[in-house]
Formats: C-alpha cells, structure tokens, sequence
C-alpha cells in the first residue's frame, strides 16, 4: 500500500496542540479584560460627556457675563458723557447767568 501523504510528525503535532491552547488561554484572558474594563469604561465615556456639557454650560456663562459687562460699560460710559455735557451745560449756564446779572446792573447804575 502506498500513500503520496507525508509521514506523522509528532513534534508538529505537538507543537500545534500547545500553540491552540496557548491561542484559546490568549482569546480566554481578552475577553476576561475586556468585561473586567467594560464597566470602567462606560464610567469613564460618562463622566468625560458630563465634564464636557459642564464646559459648554461654563463657557456660554462666561461669555454671557462678559456680554453683560460689556453693556454694562457702555451704559456707564454714556452716562458719565452725559454727567458730564450736564455738567459743562450747567457751568455755561452759570457764566451767561452771571453775565446777564453784570449787564443788568451795570446798566441801571448811571454813569454820571
């Protein structure tokens, strides 16, 4: 009886059996990690998504607060312009007042 397969090797059959078992403990210990960080995991996406909407909620505050402050100079700074034409306009009335007084009785004092 004669077969063209190659003769039984013993050392590659070996040598297959433990690399399968090393590959299946292999395959046994990423799904072991893999569960054993699935829930860290999950945490750790929730706790960046929270961080991140705080940041969005803090940003738009701040901008906020900063348009706020914004208007807010602008009225004080309009006010202080008009505090301050009231300011000359009441200084001007004071001196044509004053003029005006002069002129009176510098006119009924007769000149004799």
């Amino acid at each position: 009886m004669s077969t063209n397969s190659p003769p039984f090797d013993v050392a590659k059959c070996v040598d297959n059996y433990f690399r399968q078992q090393w590959i299946a403990g292999a395959k046994a210990k990423l799904a072991a990690d893999k569960a054993a960080i699935a829930q860290p995991l999950e945490n750790a996406k929730r706790t960046i998504t929270e961080q991140a909407d705080r940041i969005t909620y803090l940003e738009s505050s701040r901008a906020a607060a900063e348009i706020a402050q914004a208007d807010t100079e602008t009225k004080y700074a309009q006010e202080h312009d008009r505090a301050e034409f009231l300011n000359r306009l009441a200084s001007w009335f004071a001196v044509i007042t004053i003029i005006i007084i002069i002129i009176i009785f510098v006119g009924r004092v007769p000149l004799n």
